[in-house]
């Protein structure tokens, strides 16, 4: 009983207020051993959600047209036969041309009779003995199956109130979706979840929702318990994990669990994945790149032949990648005048500005970094990366005034190419 009152407070937003009152009511009467009529009114309860979850439904089942559907709304509404009227619906199963009215799976169609008989034997047979477990064993099924009940089959049901959420005209662009997202365990069954996520994914496209299908597989997995977890995780890496990775780039370290997995994703699809560098650092402090020095020299490679760059680091992130060596990394292997002063490199030099000095900026204004600085801009040197660096380095005050420092306490003379004029 314990189990079901949790349950009904988990849920109870979502049944109609007769249900729930139904339902709470029964319990009451358990607790204070009132077998027969706390069973009564668990089983009321149960058909009278049924019945509105028929009542409605505006769209007819496949199958029916719009006054038969009508017609059996009305019935399972009658003052005095709607009990009777929808247990024969619940019972309906699928029959040539017409659908099931209520979509649940035939086990769970094939117990109903057996509710409905305990119901008839509890009202009016008073001689049968009528114990707890009968009414403990319809709150399991209760709590197990009620919510899956729709006549359109649960699924569809909770798709289609994601499609109202996308529906600007219904509900507000930014809206919490965490009600939503809570009814996912209760309505879809565990072998329905990656379909599920295909039908969501189709709905956030017709709405033309920027980033909503990737925000939403996110929140489902912040918001759920394991097994929609283990779903998401699925689903995500096999569709487009880059570019989830990309948008979330925390979810690398739920996506990604054996060793084998990890390496493969650094080696073949990091390089290529814009927020690269972020991604990096995250594995890197967590310890999931079991080679960290081969992993940034061939990132690095993959982005210098690419001509791309690093961009969106916090400070954090600056941090962690400065201590496993990623910049000094850089400097040895591209920022050293072997590597900048030789005619083969120049002209390639100068076509991958960005990845230069997406790199410069992060790096850490020290001796090392100063005098290679006056290494490379003190002999011969690509052209388009010393005015690149004069203006996006040197033309920072407080970076100039540093390399300025360092060099004076070295005796040190900065190159005047890339000394920004009137300085």
């Amino acid at each position: 009983m314990e189990e079901f009152e949790k349950w009904l407070k988990a849920n109870e937003h979502l049944l109609p207020e007769e249900t729930a009152n139904l339902f709470w009511d029964s319990v009451k009467c358990c607790k204070f051993d009132i077998d027969r009529q706390a069973y009564l009114l668990a089983y009321q309860g149960m058909m009278k959600y049924v019945s509105n979850v028929i009542t409605t439904c505006n769209n007819a089942p496949n199958g029916f047209s719009s006054g038969e559907w009508s017609d059996i709304q009305k019935k399972v509404n009658d003052e005095k036969d709607w009990d009777f009227n929808t247990y024969d619906r619940i019972y309906q199963q699928a029959n040539g041309t017409k659908a099931a009215i209520i979509n649940i799976p035939d086990e769970v169609r094939r117990k109903f009779p057996f509710w409905r008989d305990l119901r008839n034997v509890c009202a009016h047979y008073k001689s049968y003995r009528f114990i707890k477990a009968h009414t403990l064993a319809l709150y399991s099924f209760i709590s197990q199956y009620l919510l899956q009940m729709t006549v359109e089959g649960s699924m569809t049901t909770l798709v289609a109130e994601f499609d109202d959420y996308y529906n600007p005209s219904l509900t507000a662009p930014g809206s919490p979706t965490d009600g939503l997202i809570s009814k996912i365990p209760k309505m879809v069954r565990q072998e329905e979840l990656l379909a599920f996520y295909d039908a969501v994914q189709k709905v956030i496209h017709k709405r033309k929702v920027s980033r909503g299908f990737a925000d939403f597989m996110y929140q489902v997995y912040k918001h759920s318990d394991e097994s929609i977890k283990k779903s998401v995780t699925s689903y995500i890496n096999s569709n487009n994990r880059d570019v989830f990775i990309n948008m979330f780039p925390d979810s690398v370290l739920f996506l990604l669990q054996s060793e084998q997995d990890i390496r493969s994703f650094w080696h073949d699809e990091l390089p290529y994945i814009p927020n690269r560098a972020k991604v990096l650092a995250l594995l890197l402090t967590s310890e999931k790149i079991t080679e960290p020095l081969e992993a940034i020299e061939h990132i690095q490679k993959e982005m210098y032949d690419r001509h791309h760059s690093i961009w969106g680091l916090d400070k954090d992130d600056v941090a962690v990648l400065r201590r496993f060596d990623y910049f000094n990394i850089f400097l040895k292997n591209y920022f050293d005048v072997k590597f900048t002063g030789a005619i083969s490199n120049m002209s390639k030099i100068c076509n991958r500005i960005d990845f230069y000095m997406s790199h410069l900026q992060y790096v850490e204004i020290n001796t090392e970094f100063v005098k290679r600085i006056i290494d490379v801009f003190g002999t011969q040197f690509p052209y388009t990366l010393s005015s690149s660096f004069m203006a996006e380095f040197m033309g920072i005050k407080e970076k100039r005034e540093a390399v300025e420092r360092i060099a004076s306490d070295n005796g040190w003379t900065i190159p005047e190419n890339i000394m920004p004029k009137g300085v």
